[in-house]
């Protein structure tokens, strides 16, 4: 009876380890699907707006001081976070006014921004999301782990039972 035990602790703990080791080895990288090498990230504070006839140039100055002049197209798209949290997601040219209203209006807050530059126009401007996905998602999979971790538990339980039961029959049939 105690070799049986053995065997069926011996399994399930293979069976742990291998679930972990796999699980582990799947943790998803972070994909970007248009990424052609082009696109540059810029961090930091709107510190001027310019519109003229032909376009709108945002100055940009990140943490060290460095200013961007870029430049805004109708096809840009705004996520913007106003002061009470309400996302606002638009392209810049759907509602050029509302957008550049929006715009300043991050400036007065001094709200951080990021900018995606795809040939030195902006393809995005967003400020940082309330939510933060990436640490929901290693939430995610903290759960996940876990609950896959008291499936094989409790199977484990339910085996060695099941078990007990098997040589307690066999006890009872041999009186």
């Amino acid at each position: 009876m105690e070799n049986k035990n053995f065997k069926t602790k011996k399994i399930s703990y293979i069976l742990l380890a291998s679930f972990f080791l796999i699980s582990f080895l799947l943790i998803p990288q972070k994909i970007y699907a248009d990424d052609d090498g082009e696109d540059e990230i810029i961090n930091g504070f709107i510190s001027a707006i310019e519109t003229t006839n032909e376009n709108t140039i945002l100055s940009i100055t990140d943490n060290k001081g460095v200013k961007y002049n870029i430049i805004i197209t109708s096809d840009t798209v705004l996520g913007l976070d106003n002061a009470v949290g309400e996302r606002w997601i638009s392209a810049f040219g759907n509602d050029t006014n509302e957008s550049i209203n929006r715009l300043k209006e991050q400036q007065n807050m001094l709200s951080p921004i990021t900018i995606v530059l795809h040939h030195s126009e902006a393809s995005s401007i967003t400020t940082k999301n309330s939510e933060n996905l990436d640490t929901n998602l290693n939430y995610l999979f903290i759960v996940f782990g876990l609950a896959w971790l008291t499936f094989f538990g409790y199977i484990i339980y339910l085996s060695r039972r099941l078990s007990n039961i098997k040589e307690e029959i066999k006890l009872l049939k041999s009186k």
